[in-house]
């Protein structure tokens, strides 16, 4: 066999394997009907909070992680919630509130972030509330603690984003060795016809 012949049957075993993939996918697809029409499970939405304390010292911080689902500017519900963590200060330890320990939950996060949010979420574990523009003359303003009276504060503002939970760095980091493993294959494909 000489040097053509042979990168030709490997251009062709290439092709062969692709198509044998394909196929497999498409079946493994087709087969399973449930899948085609499954819901497209979102990814938790996480908000950090950074406030200046009016009688503790410093700036507080805190996180809220809702469900997927939820949409912003619209009222807020237990059920949104995934977890509350406060970040604590010098009066006031750290909590976190879970869905399992939620007494309530008010307001909303605004569909334009960063800025003030109307938010007030409580348990016997502690209470955090923050105002938005839906109050002008306290905008800004925050508590937390137990009735919300061991931390208060000023110039509250809620983001959008934070670090994201381990699922997510698990997924992208799939992604990466996709990608990376994609390219080595073409590479190596056109290598071999080279």
């Amino acid at each position: 066999m000489g040097k053509y012949q042979d990168q030709g049957i490997k251009l062709v075993m290439s092709a062969l394997r692709n198509v044998y993939l394909f196929t497999l996918a498409a079946l493994v697809i087709c087969l399973t009907p449930n899948l085609a029409s499954a819901t497209v499970i979102q990814p938790d939405q996480t908000y950090s909070f950074a406030g200046v304390c009016n009688d503790c010292t410093g700036s507080v911080t805190a996180k809220l992680i809702l469900v997927g689902s939820y949409t912003r500017g619209s009222d807020l519900d237990p059920s949104d919630l995934v977890s509350f963590t406060y970040g604590g200060s010098d009066l006031l330890p750290s909590f976190t509130i879970t869905q399992a320990t939620v007494g309530g939950l008010f307001g909303n996060i605004p569909a334009t972030l960063p800025g003030p949010a109307d938010l007030f979420i409580y348990s016997g574990d502690g209470d955090f509330g923050s105002t938005g523009a839906g109050n002008p003359d306290r905008s800004g303003q925050w508590c937390a603690g137990i009735g919300c009276a061991a931390d208060q504060g000023i110039n509250g503002v809620w983001s959008a984003g934070g670090v994201p939970e381990p699922g997510s760095w698990a997924l992208m980091m799939v992604g990466v060795f996709g990608l990376g493993a994609a390219m080595r294959v073409r590479r190596r494909t056109a290598t071999a016809l080279a």
